[in-house]
């Protein structure tokens, strides 16, 4: 309703794209980098992470980085659900982006009561934080596919798999790192 009381040519961004194939496009001219930046981003971190802790909070904070190990995959995977959200937003489907989120909620609150039970509360938490980015990626992706037309090249793809890999593998990396 907000995008139909804009003049066409005041609309911006991805609103005014016509078509699914121009906007499955833009999609993925921001995802590549996005997944490009975040990789980085996000095995710098998990590279660097007792370092990181201590110097943001303090040594007496170190056993925390134990946790980022699920949280940083989170972190990826909450990048390209943004990204995927973009649509939703831009088309002002304010239903659409609360189910996606309300949902992804909905998996973290199951997932935290669940791994609390096997792995602990905190680490629970974290694990939960994974799944919910994943439950949003899985929603938005679906919205994004059915709804808007994206269509994620070959080469945006092979980019967001590594970089999904290179996350897993960073963070397996440092698994006992303290």
């Amino acid at each position: 309703r907000v995008r139909a009381a804009l003049p066409a040519r005041r609309r911006r961004g991805l609103a005014r794209i016509p078509g699914r194939t121009g906007r499955s496009a833009q999609l993925a001219r921001v995802l590549t980098p996005a997944a490009g930046a975040a990789t980085a981003a996000v095995c710098l971190i998990a590279l660097r992470k007792p370092v990181i802790v201590t110097w943001l909070y303090s040594a007496a904070f170190r056993d925390a980085a134990t946790y980022l190990r699920w949280t940083l995959v989170g972190d990826y995977l909450k990048v390209a659900s943004w990204v995927l959200s973009i649509p939703i937003l831009a088309s002002a489907e304010m239903r659409l982006f609360l189910i996606a989120d309300l949902g992804a909620y909905m998996v973290f609150a199951g997932g935290t009561a669940a791994a609390s039970h096997f792995r602990g509360a905190a680490e629970g938490t974290a694990i939960a934080f994974v799944l919910m980015y994943a439950a949003h990626l899985g929603i938005t992706g679906t919205i994004a596919w059915l709804r808007y037309g994206f269509r994620p090249c070959r080469w945006t793809t092979l980019i967001w798999l590594a970089g999904l890999i290179a996350v897993v593998a960073a963070s397996a990396a440092t698994w006992k790192a303290r």
